[in-house]
C-alpha cells in the first residue's frame, strides 16, 4: 500500500467500539444519528447512541442468524434471518414484530417504495465452485416503506503527491 494512502487512512480511522466474538454484520444509521447493527453469533440487535453507550435492543430467535437489515420509515427493522429462511421484523423499541418467510438463505434486503427486495444465497455452502444458485425475491409490504435516506455525500481529502 502506498505510504501516503496508509498515512491518510490512519489519520481518518477511529475505533468506536471493541466487540467480543459476535460477528457484527449489517449496520444502519437511524434518523437521530444512532448506529444499529446485528450480530450473527449472538443473534443480538444493538444500538450505539450518540452518547457512545451501547444497548442491546433484543435477541432474535435462535434459529435466525441475522445477516443484513434495513430500517422502515416507521422505525422498524427488517432483519434477514439466514438460517430461518426469512425476515425478522423488530420494532424500534426492540419488541418482536413478526416473521416473513422468504427464500432459503436470505442475506440482505433493500426497500424500494412499498416493496422489500431480498438477496438469497440459496444455500449455506462454503464452496468456491460457484455451484450455489442464489435468488432475488420481492415482498409486497402493505403500507410499509423504507426510511428516507440521508442526503449528502462523502467528502474527499486530496493528498498532494510527494515530489
Amino acid at each position: 500500500m502506498d505510504d501516503l494512502l496508509r498515512d491518510f487512512l490512519s489519520e481518518t480511522n477511529e475505533l468506536v467500539a471493541e466487540l467480543e466474538h459476535v460477528y457484527s454484520n449489517g449496520i444502519a444509521v437511524e434518523p437521530n444519528g444512532d448506529l444499529v447493527w446485528v450480530e450473527t453469533y449472538t443473534n443480538a440487535v444493538r444500538r450505539r447512541g450518540r452518547d457512545g453507550r451501547i444497548a442491546q435492543l433484543c435477541t432474535l430467535p435462535a434459529k435466525g442468524k441475522p445477516d443484513g437489515f434495513k430500517i422502515a420509515a416507521n422505525g422498524d427493522f427488517y432483519v434477514t434471518a439466514l438460517l430461518a429462511e426469512g425476515i425478522d421484523v423488530i420494532r424500534h423499541d426492540g419488541g418482536y414484530g413478526g416473521f416473513i418467510s422468504v427464500g432459503k438463505a436470505p442475506t440482505n434486503c433493500v426497500f424500494v417504495g412499498g416493496k422489500l427486495y431480498v438477496t438469497d444465497g440459496g444455500s449455506l455452502g462454503m464452496s468456491t465452485d460457484g455451484d450455489n444458485a442464489g435468488a432475488l425475491w420481492v415482498i409486497e409490504l402493505d403500507g410499509v416503506t423504507g426510511m428516507t435516506l440521508f442526503p449528502g455525500g462523502i467528502a474527499r481529502r486530496v493528498i498532494a503527491a510527494a515530489t
